[in-house]
């Protein structure tokens, strides 16, 4: 450490010295007395150059501390330009990644709201296809019902007319047979004591008064035979005595046969 100081030092005062040498300085001429000396000793000129040395070191030194606090503060900036830097760096890399983290999350929202959506609008379209469908079917069971109760109400209206006709045919026949053959019966005392208790109630049904008046002439040609003094029931109101031609008695076999055809269809149309 010594020695590179003391040659900065001999070298400061060498350049001194050749300095006031060539300026010829005051301080230089009153220190040697006007003579100019080559070689330089332990004399007071040496202070003077040890005092000017001070005095340039201080000068450097300060030069060096000014431009020691002027490279502080430069570092010092730019260190906290460098960590604002850096702290901006960060930021800017948070953001990013929040920005990336968003990004993806929106995506995967965004797709499931998709999937959603794709899902209810297949759904919507099942429903429609659906409703359709069912559409269709009750128009065709709406048409097949109409087809049937028009089917139906031909085929009623078909047996009222079979009804009506052969209940026209039923009551001639047995108009014709009270008054062609029972006729006679009606003198005999124990026949008019017995046509009072023989009651058809008023508004009875047409089947139903049909079949009621085959009955009531059943009994009543049982009783005929009964009061003719006949045992048997197979006996015939055509046994029954009268006053009628041959004509009258050849028509009654046919009526009582077609008159016992007709009995279980008047009785199938009593039980519907």
């Amino acid at each position: 450490m010594n020695i590179p100081l003391f040659e900065l030092i001999r070298k400061f005062c060498y350049r001194k010295n050749e300095e006031a040498k060539h300026d010829d300085s005051p301080l230089y001429s009153q220190h040697l007395g006007g003579q100019v000396q080559d070689d330089v000793g332990p004399s007071a000129y040496h202070i003077i150059c040890l005092n000017d040395l001070i005095r340039g070191l201080k000068e450097l030194s300060v030069g060096l501390l000014k431009n020691a606090s002027l490279d502080i503060k430069q570092m010092l900036k730019n260190e906290t330009e460098s960590d604002i830097t850096a702290d901006l760096r960060k930021k800017l890399h948070r953001a990013k990644k929040e920005k990336l983290d968003m990004t993806a999350k929106h995506n995967a929202e965004l797709s499931s709201y998709e999937s959603q959506v794709a899902r209810l609008r297949s759904e919507v379209e099942k429903g429609e296809a659906l409703r359709q469908r069912l559409e269709y079917d009750l128009a065709v069971a709406r048409k097949e019902a109409g087809l049937g109760r028009r089917a139906a109400e031909e085929r009623l209206a078909e047996a009222q007319r079979i009804q009506e006709k052969l209940c026209g045919r039923l009551l001639a026949q047995i108009t014709c047979f009270l008054s062609t053959t029972a006729a006679p019966a009606l003198r005999l005392p124990s026949i008019r004591k017995l046509l009072p208790s023989i009651h058809i109630p008023a508004r009875t049904p047409r089947p139903r008064l049909i079949l009621q008046i085959i009955l009531g002439t059943s009994f009543f040609c049982q009783h005929v035979n009964s009061g003719m003094g006949r045992t048997s029931p197979r006996m015939a109101v055509s046994d029954l005595p009268s006053t009628s031609t041959s004509a009258d008695h050849s028509l009654r076999l046919p009526l009582r046969r077609e008159r016992l055809q007709l009995k279980p269809k008047i009785q199938n149309l009593y039980r519907t």
